[in-house]
């Protein structure tokens, strides 16, 4: 073949290539439409129909009702506080307390439809709310958290009895996301959960120290030395859990230890 009929070659190529990618993504879109007809969308929310390209599973009506705290934050515990933006202080239940964290930060009250939302991703097998929960810490994170400090995100590990039952890790799927977007490592199955705990909510302050206590180790702490940490987890019941992975963390030689959830329960 002359370069005349290479060049020629090349220029079709050029031109298909994105032609093929039009088609491709009609033909998906018609798929997907005709899916959507046969077994609609429903929001989660409040149960009407949606558009096939919804992928947040929700309404607007309903994704109105998600709120996202916003600052000032407690200095410790990341509770939102009244005042101006730029406070810089420490909540009443924090004040006083010493934790193995540096910082810790939630997105949402774990109350109302974030509630149900949780549960129902959980407990209901609707895993396709992970991309509604990773828009929401990915718009936290660029709002209120450098990363340019962090250099992994470790998430807290569910005990391998509880990853069985449920057939996925919650935190795991959350920090995949955050680890791709903001360029981050991300370390899984150093940081492990080798007892069975009972629920924290369930259980007052000694219990749940108690609970807690001797329920993770670190297999490999060179992984964390001299690292600033961020680590994620779905809901942030007590600062016991993230108390006592900043503890090993910091044993390992962890720079800093940050805790970033998707909500807290009161």
């Amino acid at each position: 073949m002359g370069h005349g009929g290479l060049l020629t070659s090349l220029t079709i190529s050029v031109i298909l290539s994105p032609l093929m990618r039009k088609l491709v993504n009609s033909i998906k879109d018609i798929l997907l439409a005709f899916l959507n007809f046969i077994y609609p969308k429903q929001c989660q929310g409040c149960g009407i129909k949606l558009h096939y390209k919804n992928k947040y599973y929700l309404c607007e009506e309903c994704l109105g009702e998600v709120k996202v705290n916003n600052p000032p934050f407690c200095l410790k515990c990341g509770h939102p506080l009244s005042g101006p933006a730029d406070l810089k202080v420490v909540c009443g239940k924090c004040s006083g307390i010493k934790y193995n964290f540096d910082k810790a930060f939630y997105c949402c009250n774990y109350e109302g439809l974030i509630k149900e939302l949780v549960h129902k991703f959980k407990y209901n097998h609707k895993k396709f709310l992970i991309y509604l929960f990773n828009e929401l810490m990915t718009n936290f994170i660029k709002r209120h958290i450098s990363t340019k400090s962090m250099d992994m995100v470790v998430p807290i590990p569910l005990h391998r009895g509880k990853l069985q039952q449920r057939g996925f890790d919650q935190a795991l799927l959350l920090s995949k996301n955050l680890s791709k977007t903001f360029n981050l490592q991300m370390s899984y199955n150093i940081l492990n959960r080798k007892k069975d705990t009972k629920q924290q909510a369930n259980l007052n302050k000694a219990q749940r120290l108690k609970n807690i206590k001797g329920a993770f180790s670190i297999k490999d702490k060179a992984v964390f030395n001299k690292k600033s940490v961020l680590l994620i987890d779905d809901i942030f019941t007590t600062a016991a859990t993230a108390n006592e992975c900043a503890h090993l963390l910091k044993e390992a030689g962890a720079k800093s230890v940050s805790l970033l959830a998707l909500a807290k329960s009161s």
